[in-house]
């Protein structure tokens, strides 16, 4: 999760008013502005918590912001059970909960690089990589703020849309994760954290057998990268906002709506113009 939270936390606080009004063409019914409001703090609260909690997986969290971590936390799930909805959203809103606290406690046993004065010490072989979808697994809780609106507008009908709704936070999630992480490859190599994003070049040294010093000056590691690793991240970001993109047309949300442009929407930008710089890197070398 990135820990840029001056630009994400605006976005996250929006993600339940901007989800009603993309369905509203479809239910014809806008929320009344102070409940939105309080949905918008929930999710706002969720966002704070889990950045904070993630700092500290990364081991560079504060012992001081615990608390207040635990506050906003507290607060979002006693907000969520004060609505009072339809059954199934609690089953969704717990399995949420139960499956981001199995992905934290597997973070703190996830395989860590042997990192030794900017020397990477490669493993005999890496572990199994996870499929795509579960990079959303650490932030899907702040998708339950945008389907709780979905239960306000539908009640009991909410259940036949949101199975899509579902599946289009998980893709767009999982897109912003790997988006964020092909961001951070050479610092999370620094600190020795294996990424979906970094994962390749360790796969490409352990194939050739030759060695990764990261301070190795002679710029080879980042011409890799640019060159052949980021071909393989924007592949997957591609196939990842296509599928989130197919989910919400199946969930009633317009392909321009304002969650899609916000959420996708600067994924896809971020994709075009590396596509755009490979293509002068290639051209350039000819």
């Amino acid at each position: 999760m990135t820990n840029n939270n001056q630009v994400h936390h605006a976005k996250a606080f929006c993600w339940p008013q901007w989800f009603n009004t993309s369905v509203a063409d479809d239910s014809k019914i806008i929320l009344p502005p102070q409940q939105i409001q309080q949905i918008n703090q929930a999710n706002l609260n969720i966002w704070d918590a889990l950045n904070i909690f993630d700092d500290f997986l990364d081991q560079s969290g504060h012992a001081k912001d615990l608390p207040l971590a635990i506050t906003k936390y507290r607060d979002f799930v006693t907000f969520f059970y004060e609505l009072n909805l339809d059954k199934s959203f609690y089953t969704i809103f717990n399995n949420t909960l139960s499956d981001l606290d199995r992905a934290n406690q597997h973070e703190t046993q996830k395989y860590r690089l042997n990192v030794i004065n900017g020397k990477i010490y490669l493993p005999n072989k890496l572990p199994d990589p996870e499929p795509l979808i579960k990079l959303s697994r650490k932030s899907l809780a702040l998708a339950l703020g945008p389907i709780a609106v979905l239960y306000l507008l539908y009640d009991k009908n909410a259940a036949d849309k949101v199975g899509q709704v579902l599946k289009f936070f998980q893709f767009s999630l999982a897109a912003k994760q790997l988006a964020d992480d092909s961001k951070d490859w050479y610092d999370d190599l620094q600190t020795g954290q294996l990424t979906m994003a970094n994962r390749p070049i360790i796969e490409a040294a352990l194939n050739s057998k030759f060695e990764l010093d990261l301070k190795d000056s002679s710029g080879e590691l980042h011409y890799l990268f640019a060159k052949h690793i980021s071909l393989v991240i924007t592949e997957q970001l591609i196939s990842l906002c296509n599928q989130a993109r197919k989910a919400a047309v199946k969930c009633g949300l317009a392909p321009n709506c304002i969650l899609i442009k916000e959420i996708i929407g600067p994924i896809e930008t971020s994709v075009l113009e590396v596509k755009n710089f490979r293509s002068w890197l290639e051209a350039d070398l000819k």
